[in-house]
């Protein structure tokens, strides 16, 4: 659907195939408005449907994309991605699908979406239909839950590989200041960042 989404004004090189994300999660394509390529300016998402639509969509919602399309057995799931669930918007057969973009190529170009994504939360006259304005303080607030969670961790885990049981104020300092310098350096080549995608983290 890359051809597709570039109708839209999507460009080819914000447009990603085997995006990974997250822990270990990947989407088979998605589109975004501008890099950084996170969830602030993921806009559409081509999701495998795997078993049950609804929960394929829901699964990629840390991805942040409002727009989820599912290529299911004769046609292609428009999904709306909302905070607390998915909601169907549309089922349009393959044979219309460029019919389909041609119609939606305004509302869903990167501009359109990533305004209702961003500034559609407090201005009116930039929302859309298919965007929730509750997606992305949701997906906001687990990023930051996530990031905790791996700085736990992995301040656990270099302790025990120091064998530091009890830690002074001067260890504790440059323990915290490493991992962060490493988390900030893994994060920026993932998103590959200009002079960031050779870093070796190990």
């Amino acid at each position: 659907m890359k051809r597709q989404f570039e109708s839209c004004g999507y460009r080819a090189d914000l447009l990603r195939s085997d995006f990974r994300y997250g822990d270990d999660a990947s989407v088979p394509l998605v589109g975004f408005a501008q890099t950084p390529m996170d969830s602030r300016s993921a806009c559409v998402a081509v999701a495998a449907a795997n078993g049950e639509p609804r929960a394929a969509v829901e699964a990629h919602r840390p991805l942040g994309a409002p727009i989820v399309l599912v290529c299911a057995q004769d046609s292609m799931q428009w999904w709306k991605q909302c905070a607390n669930t998915a909601e169907w918007i549309e089922s349009v057969p393959f044979d219309r699908i460029d019919d389909f973009f041609q119609h939606h190529r305004q509302d869903f170009s990167p501009g359109a979406v990533y305004r209702a994504k961003t500034l559609g939360r407090f201005r009116s006259e930039y929302q859309l239909s298919f965007v929730d304005r509750g997606l992305m303080p949701i997906v906001e607030k687990e990023v930051g839950r996530s990031l905790s969670k791996l700085l736990e961790r992995n301040v656990a885990g270099l302790k025990r590989r120091l064998d530091w049981s009890d830690v002074t104020d001067k260890q504790g300092h440059w323990l915290l200041q490493s991992l962060f310098w490493l988390v900030s350096a893994k994060i920026l080549r993932d998103k590959e960042v200009p002079h960031f995608e050779d870093v070796d983290i190990t």
